[in-house]
């Protein structure tokens, strides 16, 4: 039993899955009066070889978390589900106001400035990631915080 348990970590070291899906600059934008929707924005960046998929994201602090993008067609802008994002091998997958980004519909609770919400991130490769996110003021953000 020891030496099954010795292999797998070796190999858990060798070809950690993890380490080529880093997610970094994430934010959430505080609402406004009692909108119980938000949006998360962040980078992801896929450090590996072979091109990923985003497949599902999800969030117990919301009854629904999608991808969205937003398009402008004819002067209208509106928000599309998606239903997967595909980061390039050794690139990055932007996720900004006016954008892509993650929709949290349904918050549970009211949010505020300096609150933390965790969302969790799921690749075709298997790779899962769980980040925390804090909720900020859109002119915090805008100031460079």
């Amino acid at each position: 039993m020891k030496k099954l348990l010795m292999a797998a970590f070796c190999v858990m070291i060798v070809n950690p899955v993890w380490a080529d899906v880093k997610i970094t600059e994430g934010w959430i934008k505080k609402p406004v009066g009692g909108v119980k929707n938000v949006a998360a924005f962040m980078t992801i960046s896929n450090e590996g070889d072979e091109d990923i998929r985003l497949l599902s994201v999800n969030s117990s602090s919301s009854e629904m978390t999608h991808l969205h993008d937003v398009k402008v067609s004819d002067g209208v802008v509106r928000m599309v589900p998606m239903d997967s994002l595909t980061v390039r091998a050794n690139s990055q997958a932007v996720l900004k106001m006016g954008g892509l980004h993650v929709m949290l519909k349904g918050m549970k609770e009211k949010l505020s400035s300096g609150d933390w919400i965790a969302i969790a991130f799921e690749f075709d490769d298997g790779t899962r990631v769980t980040k925390q996110f804090e909720v900020k003021a859109q002119q915090a953000m805008s100031a460079g915080m």
